[in-house]
């Protein structure tokens, strides 16, 4: 087997969608038993962002200080490839999302969170390219709601029943907060970047909705586990 040396450009690792593919290739080439050598470059406009802010810090900075501002770009982008590769190998979601019933919609949620944290992730990381609070306000709806929340759903049949022993058993009904949430983070960005505020609204009342659904359909499966447990004969010999 050989030794591979790959070198990906800017524009190559410029996105996380893109960033994914870099690793799906790294992946298939591991997988075919060589050793890869990836050289990613920085985000497909993030050294001229940094050295932008150095020379606003400095007309004329000191090179190797420069060069610890510049070198962070590429540091970016070996993180991220690094945890999308991770995720490409080991991360269970990816194969469970095949399966049925309860086991399928964790996966969907994990799934979901993960595309909104990369998502939150490249849009404050593009945020010298975007108008700055339509930015921030959208990379932080993406990871705070987006991504913890989908972490919440997906957790929350498992977590409650181990804390409260309170049984929930699954109901496709589990999908519609899901839905929802996804539904209004989108509305809500497309509301951050077109400057219609009207959508930001609409997008936080769907939220608000989704959230106001998710708890009542845990209470909805706790009575629905008590009710099945109560149909069932005692344990032991009568």
């Amino acid at each position: 087997m050989a030794l591979i040396v790959q070198k990906y450009g800017g524009t190559s690792v410029g996105s996380v969608e893109r960033i994914r593919n870099v690793a799906r290739r790294v992946a298939k080439w591991r997988a075919a038993g060589h050793d890869v050598v990836v050289v990613p470059s920085a985000m497909s406009g993030e050294t001229n962002r940094l050295l932008a802010l150095a020379a606003e810090v400095s007309a004329h900075p000191d090179p190797r200080e420069l060069d610890v501002v510049a070198s962070t770009g590429e540091q970016v982008t070996i993180g991220l490839l690094a945890m999308a590769l991770w995720l490409a190998r080991q991360d269970i979601a990816r194969r469970t999302v095949h399966e049925r019933g309860l086991t399928r919609f964790i996966a969907v949620c994990l799934l979901s969170g993960y595309a909104w944290l990369g998502a939150g992730a490249a849009i404050l990381l593009a945020d010298g390219f975007l108008p700055l609070i339509a930015a921030r306000d959208a990379g932080l709806h993406a990871i705070l709601v987006g991504f913890v929340f989908s972490m919440v759903f997906g957790h929350a049949p498992i977590i409650f029943p181990a804390v409260t022993r309170a049984a929930m058993p699954y109901h496709w009904s589990f999908y519609i907060p899901l839905v929802l949430l996804q539904a209004s983070l989108a509305i809500r960005i497309a509301g951050d970047f077109s400057e219609v505020d009207d959508w930001r609204r609409l997008g936080g009342m769907v939220n608000a909705a989704a959230l106001a659904l998710f708890v009542l359909g845990t209470v909805a499966a706790v009575v629905r586990g008590k009710l099945a447990a109560r149909g069932k004969p005692a344990d032991g010999p009568a």
